[in-house]
């Protein structure tokens, strides 16, 4: 059996203006018995600092410099938090230093608490004798007795101490920066950055609190131990030196920094009803709960306003108040008052008004709708095709110039430049097209502007092609609200009338989309459908590489990636994967990237239990493109269980990586999958674990694709186009029945090689 891993060390030193310290700091990182794997010095300093920093580096590779502008110390830390890659990150003032055993003593006690996510010890003052008389600091747990039984010479497992974090002001559990250490999965899972871009310079100090602040209000597993390994220097020109000798402006400075970044974190989304799970989750975590500790527990379940529960107040409060009007001798010898006067408002009220000017037939343009994306880029699957496929149109090598237009205000704006650049939202109206592609999903924009749309067709000759991802509400309406469903029928039975064609982005769409219209009543001869292939290579444009390493993910996990929705499966993988876990035959964690979707309720409910077990790691806020890029890159496998899909994006991409990945048995799969895939039969965990076991194994293939680059997916997507324009005929229609013709099925749980 393979020896577990030792967790990579980060120390990352965070530096301003103490250059007369400093080499005494990175020298006692560099004398440690169990050695830092990487040293990160982040600096923002004046003095001479950068010349020690370039010295050691010289001689020392573990050593990775940050240097940039000063804001603060938070946003120092999180400069050198995004060069960390460790397991475990130790963190360390430049003032202050190591003992040469700190790091093997503390890496020995995350050995015996596994379950922690930030472990700190104790400290040592040292440095200007006067300031240490003068500062004789307490141990903060001496004055914490009545939260628990505090022995200084054990560790003490303190829990998540979300109760105390959430009632007390400027009071946390933990010590200075340099005695602190975290999972640096955990601290990536903190909204640092937010609050730190939110706060201005009001956070000059005091990282430790915050850290330790948002630790506790995220749930965060913290473990006090009586390591006395660090030692802390008091010196004339350091904040507490400062705030001692009497310095009431640095003092007010930072007690109003920690008030604000505590109100920040407070009112962070997940303190709605997840708080209850994190308060809960602690009480459970703990063995031994003291009265304090538990009547905080209470205090704080107590201070949780419930949403529901008020707004069911105040609809009853507003249909009593009602109905004591309803009643009144008043409303009711009013009651023909108020009909006539709702009949002259009626009569008076300003017809409405076609604000659209009507489009003229211009050779050469077209015109792409990405009205959609250029509100609200959520970044999900679709939309990272329409961001693709609109960019690449724009640069595309041909006679016709593509122009990207918002169409919200019913006249179609040209925001090509600002969509590439990303600059301000500069528009200006687009007078004429000859062809107008409805690239994105945005149907409800196609039913209100369909008259126009049907107009520019009929009167003015201009081509309109309507791009369809899927037609999932239809043939799976059980997996959504049932007026999306209805809206989509409505949308695809107007879009069949003032549409030339209809292009999908896979051959399997295509097909579904055919046979919808051979079933419809109302279309004696149906609509053209075409489709193209889908690219699956990352290459969008104003995305910095700066925030690859921004990440949580444990090492050696298994990787979805999908809306967390029904059709993508989740409870199915779940449940399969539980059962695993709890045989001992898999160790794998999984991590999760796809926003909370619809009808989902109960699956986002079991992401965060076994989030909190440490089983699964969820980005339900989503990632930019470098972030899911690292994320493949580190992934062993990819699980894509979905019961259908309209191109499965996310398979492609894995393959990019060579990855294994695990796929259900469905058509679109089989289509787009052309060597190694690990297939498995739906609803049969037997079979998935199968499929997964042979992904997991050390000589197990990389499963490859039929996908092209998004360059190539673009020049065949306007090929397909540019069929309808004058002069270039009708396209063939698609046969239903190809979908899979190109590929062959397979056992499920077996490689896939085609026929």
């Amino acid at each position: 059996m393979t020896p577990p891993t030792s967790p990579r060390i980060s120390v990352v030193i965070d530096s301003y203006n103490t250059a007369q310290f400093l080499g005494e700091a990175i020298q006692s990182v560099l004398d440690q018995t169990h050695p830092a794997d990487q040293i990160v010095i982040s600096d923002v300093s004046t003095d001479s600092s950068r010349e020690i920093i370039e010295e050691f580096r010289v001689r020392f590779p573990q050593i990775v410099a940050k240097f940039g502008e000063n804001r603060g110390s938070l946003g120092t830390l999180l400069a050198g938090l995004q060069e960390a890659d460790g397991d475990l990150v130790f963190l360390l003032d430049a003032d202050d230093r190591y003992q040469p055993g700190h790091l093997e003593g503390m890496m020995q006690r995350w050995r015996e608490f596994p379950q922690a996510d930030l472990i700190y010890c104790r400290h040592k003052i040292f440095g200007d004798r006067n300031l240490v008389e003068a500062f004789q600091l307490r141990h903060l747990h001496e004055s914490s007795a009545w939260l628990g039984p505090i022995d200084l010479e054990h560790p003490y497992d303190w829990g998540c101490s979300s109760a105390l974090a959430w009632c007390l002001d400027n009071y946390h559990i933990g010590g200075i920066s340099s005695c602190l250490s975290f999972r640096r999965n955990h601290i990536n899972v903190l909204p640092l950055s937010q609050l730190l871009t939110e706060s201005g310079s009001l956070l000059k100090y005091n990282v430790d609190f915050i850290i330790l602040l948002a630790s506790a209000l995220f749930g965060g597993r913290k473990v006090f131990v009586p390591n006395q390994t660090v030692d802390y220097r008091l010196h004339t020109s350091s904040i507490n030196g400062l705030t001692e000798a009497g310095d009431n402006e640095s003092n007010y400075i930072q007690s109003l920094g920690c008030s604000m970044a505590r109100d920040w974190l407070r009112g962070r989304p997940i303190f709605g009803p997840q708080i209850r799970r994190l308060l809960d989750a602690e009480m459970q975590s703990i063995h031994w709960i003291a009265p304090g500790h538990r009547e905080l527990y209470h205090r704080a379940k107590a201070s949780l306003r419930d949403p529901a529960k008020e707004l069911r107040a105040q609809t009853d409060s507003a249909l009593r108040r009602l109905a004591e009007i309803e009643a009144s001798t008043t409303w009711r010898m009013t009651w023909p008052l108020r009909q006539s006067v709702d009949f002259a408002r009626c009569l008076l009220r300003p017809k409405a008004t076609n604000k659209w000017t009507p489009l003229t037939k211009q050779h050469g343009i077209v015109a792409v709708d990405i009205t959609k994306i250029w509100h609200s880029d959520s970044g999900t699957g679709i939309q990272r095709v329409v961001r693709e496929i609109a960019s690449k149109l724009v640069s595309l090598n041909t006679t016709h110039q593509f122009v990207l237009v918002d169409w919200s205000s019913g006249t179609p704006m040209d925001v090509t430049n600002a969509f590439i650049s990303g600059e301000t939202k500069s528009t200006k109206p687009l007078s004429g097209t000859e062809m107008i592609i409805m690239l994105d999903s945005s149907y409800h924009l196609a039913l209100r502007i369909r008259h126009q749309l049907r107009d520019a067709r009929q009167h003015k000759g201009i081509r309109i092609v309507s791009v369809c991802h899927d037609i999932f509400p239809i043939t799976y309406p059980q997996f959504f609200e049932q007026p999306t469903s209805a809206t989509f029928r409505h949308w695809l039975d107007e879009a069949s009338l003032f549409s030339d064609a209809f292009v999908c982005n896979s051959r399997h769409t295509a097909s579904e989309l055919e046979n919808y219209f051979s079933r419809a009543s109302q279309h004696n001869k149906p609509p053209t459908v075409m489709w193209w292939p889908l690219g699956s290579n990352f290459s969008v444009p104003g995305w910095p590489d700066s925030e690859t390493d921004s990440l949580l993910a444990p090492l050696n996990f298994l990787l979805m990636v999908g809306t967390v929705e029904p059709r993508k499966n989740y409870d199915f993988v779940l449940d399969a994967l539980e059962a695993l876990w709890n045989a001992g035959r898999l160790s794998s964690p999984l991590v999760v990237v796809g926003r909370p979707g619809w009808k989902c309720r109960h699956t986002t409910e079991r992401l965060h239990t076994l989030e909190a077990k440490g089983r699964i790691f969820w980005h339900g806020g989503g990632l930019t493109d470098n972030q899911l890029r690292r994320l493949y890159q580190r992934a062993k496998v990819v699980i894509q269980a979905s019961l259908d899909e309209g191109f499965g994006l996310p398979v492609a991409e894995a393959t990019l990586f060579a990855k294994p990945v695990v796929l259900s048995d469905i058509p679109i799969f089989h289509e787009i999958v052309s060597e190694n895939g690990y297939f498995f039969a739906q609803g049969d965990r037997r079979s998935f674990a199968s499929a997964l076991m042979r992904a997991l194994e050390p000589d197990a293939l990389p499963t490859k694709t039929t996908a092209v680059s998004w360059t190539e997916s673009t020049e065949a997507f306007w090929k397909e186009c540019s069929k309808l324009l004058d002069g270039c005929g009708t396209p063939e229609p698609v046969n239903p029945h190809a979908a899979r013709s190109s590929a062959t099925t397979s056992p499920a749980g077996e490689y896939h090689r085609p026929g």
